[in-house]
């Protein structure tokens, strides 16, 4: 796991990956459109390849609220997919839009959900 608000110190081995794209199938968590959506959730994005230092460091993934806000949470990468934990349980019955941006790359994905009314 890769915090990436934080300094790291990482050996990384490369090798050609010519282009990384999002799966088409199970492409995010939630999917887009998803209601009902814990508040606690980390959301998700799948992608067919692992990431370059280049992508990870470039990487932008956001949250944001119905209202244009910003929601403050912390990115983490793995082998082939992609975390974002917001720093805070998200509010009840609210539509919340997700970016997903590797510019090396050009893959943007953009996807919103709802999340569960209490």
């Amino acid at each position: 796991i890769f915090p990436l608000e934080n300094d790291f110190n990482t050996t990384f081995y490369t090798k050609n990956i010519n282009k990384n794209t999002i799966l088409e199938e199970g492409i995010t968590y939630p999917i887009d459109g998803a209601k009902d959506v814990p508040l606690g959730v980390i959301i998700k994005v799948n992608l067919d390849n692992e990431l370059s230092l280049d992508d990870i460091i470039s990487m932008e993934f956001s949250l944001k609220d119905s209202a244009g806000a910003k929601i403050e949470g912390k990115k983490a990468v793995y082998s082939n997919y992609v975390t974002f934990t917001p720093n805070t349980l998200l509010q009840p019955s609210q539509k919340y839009s997700a970016y997903f941006n590797l510019p090396f790359q050009k893959v943007t994905h953009n996807f919103s959900f709802t999340t569960i009314n209490y």
